[in-house]
């Protein structure tokens, strides 16, 4: 039995697990959010500090593939957006660093909209250790946030759904490199 897994995975590599890597950390190249079947856009490294220590993987599925921040937003298909840790953050550290990344790709008045969404969100947000996992998924005007495999809270907030990426794709992401990988380049 097992030898004729082996020849169909041999002769017929489409049946066979398809999957990205990036530091090491493996993505499916398809997922399902709800009914409907997401593909993996890219995956992009968020590197911190002057050291460019690797803080974490980013893995961003989609119902398309898209290569820009613009197309990515207008698309009203849900999303996912996947960050596995490479190594230990804080709760503090990382609710700042989030609230952060949105403060430098909104404007004033945008902010100050998204802002009650953030706060939310960082509320339930836990320290982090390596091999740790949160996922965030948005079905129409929802965001799910998922921390270790437990769904922490949903945020009922169309503007939130739309620009929860923003932080990661807007015109200043944390680093070049998270941004760049998201989108597939």
């Amino acid at each position: 039995m097992l030898y004729r897994f082996i020849f169909l995975l041999l002769f017929f590599p489409a049946l066979s697990i398809q999957a990205a890597e990036l530091s090491e950390v493996s993505f499916a190249d398809k997922i399902n959010v709800g009914e409907q079947s997401l593909v993996l856009n890219g995956l992009g490294l968020r590197l911190a500090t002057i050291f460019k220590v690797k803080a974490y993987v980013a893995a961003l599925y989609v119902d398309k593939k898209m290569s820009t921040w613009p197309e990515i937003k207008a698309n009203t298909g849900n999303k996912k957006l996947v960050l596995h840790f490479l190594t230990s953050l804080s709760k503090k550290k990382l609710a700042d660093s989030l609230e952060e990344a949105y403060r430098k790709n909104l404007n004033l008045e945008e902010f100050t909209k998204i802002q009650p969404a953030i706060s939310k969100m960082n509320r339930f947000m836990k320290s982090m250790k390596k091999g740790q996992v949160i996922e965030m998924v948005v079905q129409g005007n929802k965001a799910d946030i998922y921390i270790r495999g437990q769904k922490a809270v949903t945020i009922e907030d169309a503007y939130f759904a739309q620009n929860f990426l923003i932080a990661f794709l807007g015109e200043n992401p944390p680093n070049p490199e998270i941004k760049q990988g998201l989108l597939g380049k």
